[in-house]
C-alpha cells in the first residue's frame, strides 16, 4: 500500500499563514473562559474532607500495624506427643491484634515423634527449631535425668541447670534478633487465646500468666507464683498497709491464694513457666544461671532473685488462667477455653494495674 504524504505546498502555506489578532472583547471572553476552566480543574483535583478523613484513617492503621511489637514465643521442649499437640494447638490459636510473633523451640525431646511434630509446626508457622545439644549443651546420649509419672515430676540438679542453659540460649536469641519481648512457656501448658494480648497490655517488664497445679494427685491446687524465698505464700516480718504487724502465716497464705482466684494483676516475689520478659530486662543481663551463694532449688528462683536485684518488679496476671497438663491422666480434663457464658467478657483485654 502506498503511504500518503502531506502536500508540501499546503504544509508550507499553513505554517506561513498569519494569525488574525483578536479584538479586545474576544480577548476578555477568552480570558474569563480560561479562568473558569482552571478553577473547575482545581476543584476536580482537590480531595474532599471525607477523602482526607479516609486517608488519615488508612495512614493511622498503617502506622499502628508498623508499630506492632515483635514477640518471640519460645520454649525448651522435652515432651510426650499427646501433650505437645495440645500445647502447640493453643499457641496456634493465640490472638495477635497488637503483636507480631515468631516461634523458637529448643528441641530436647527423647521421642522422635515429638521432634517431628515440632518440625512440622515450624514449617507451617514460620518458626525455628534449634537442637538442645548444639554448642556444648551435652551429648545426645546424655540429656540429663528427668522422669515423670502420675505421682509427679522428678528432677536431678544436672537436669535443672541444663534447662537453665537452654532458657539462657532463648534469651540471647531474643537479644540478638532485637525482639521487644520474649514469651517463655513450658510445653505442658494450654493457653487461653487472649493470653498473649493480655500480658502485653499489662505493660509490666516481667509478668507471668497464672496456672494451677496439683503437685501430688490428691493435693490442693497451687499456683506457680509465690511471695518470698523458695515457695513461701506469705511475707515474713512485713507490715500491713496501716503499719500494723502482718497476720500469721496461715491467714496470709489463705488471703494470697484467694486473691489469685480474682482476675487482676498482682505483684509477687517469684514466678515462672509462662512469662513475658521485656527487652529492657533482657538488655539488663538477666539469666537463669545459678547464683553461687544461693541454695534455692530451681532455675526460676535464681532468675527472679537476679531480676529483683536489678530493680525489676515481678507480677502475675490472673485474668485468663492457663491449664497445666501435669500428668497424662489430666490430658482430657482441660476446660474449653473459648466457650462459656462469660466469654464475651474474657475476650476483651482487661486492665492490669
Amino acid at each position: 500500500m502506498r503511504r500518503l504524504k502531506k502536500d508540501p505546498l499546503r504544509k508550507s502555506q499553513e505554517e506561513s499563514q498569519p494569525l488574525i489578532e483578536l479584538n479586545s472583547h474576544e480577548k476578555e471572553n477568552q480570558n474569563e473562559k480560561q479562568h473558569e476552566s482552571e478553577k473547575e480543574s482545581q476543584s476536580n483535583h482537590r480531595p474532599s474532607r471525607r477523602s482526607d478523613k479516609l486517608l488519615e484513617t488508612r495512614q493511622s492503621e498503617e502506622h499502628e500495624a508498623f508499630e506492632q511489637e515483635r514477640i518471640l514465643i519460645a520454649s525448651p521442649v522435652r515432651q510426650t506427643t499427646p501433650v505437645l499437640r495440645e500445647f502447640l494447638d493453643s499457641l496456634h490459636a493465640l490472638e495477635r491484634t497488637t503483636v507480631k510473633t515468631d516461634y523458637l523451640f529448643v528441641d530436647d525431646n527423647v521421642e522422635e515423634a515429638a521432634s517431628n511434630i515440632l518440625r512440622e509446626f515450624v514449617l507451617q508457622h514460620e518458626g525455628t527449631v534449634i537442637q538442645a545439644d548444639e554448642h556444648g549443651s551435652g551429648s545426645p546420649d546424655n540429656k540429663g535425668v528427668y522422669s515423670k509419672d502420675e505421682g509427679g515430676h522428678y528432677w536431678q540438679d544436672e537436669q535443672i541447670w541444663r534447662v537453665a542453659g537452654l532458657k539462657n540460649r532463648i534469651l540471647q536469641y531474643a537479644r540478638d534478633n532485637h525482639y521487644d519481648a520474649v514469651f517463655l512457656i513450658d510445653s505442658d501448658l494450654v493457653l487461653h487465646p487472649r493470653t498473649l494480648e493480655q500480658l502485653v497490655s499489662s505493660g509490666k517488664d516481667i509478668v507471668s500468666n497464672i496456672f494451677w497445679t496439683r503437685w501430688q494427685p490428691d493435693a490442693r491446687e497451687m499456683p506457680q507464683v509465690w511471695l518470698q524465698d523458695e515457695y513461701a505464700l506469705y511475707r515474713r516480718g512485713g507490715k500491713t498497709v496501716d503499719g500494723t504487724e502482718t497476720e500469721d502465716e496461715g491467714t496470709q497464705t489463705t488471703a494470697f491464694l484467694n486473691q489469685l482466684r480474682i482476675p487482676g494483676c498482682y505483684e509477687v516475689g517469684g514466678l515462672g513457666a509462662c512469662t513475658l520478659i521485656r527487652k529492657n530486662v533482657l538488655a539488663a543481663g538477666v539469666s537463669y544461671d545459678q547464683i553461687p551463694n544461693v541454695s534455692f532449688w530451681g532455675e526460676d528462683r535464681h532468675f527472679c532473685i537476679r531480676a529483683q536485684a536489678l530493680g525489676f518488679r515481678l507480677f502475675v496476671d490472673t485474668h485468663l488462667p492457663a491449664y497445666h497438663i501435669y500428668r497424662l491422666s489430666e490430658l482430657p480434663g482441660f476446660p474449653p477455653l473459648t466457650a462459656g457464658p462469660d466469654e464475651a467478657k474474657r475476650r476483651s483485654v482487661l486492665p492490669c494495674v
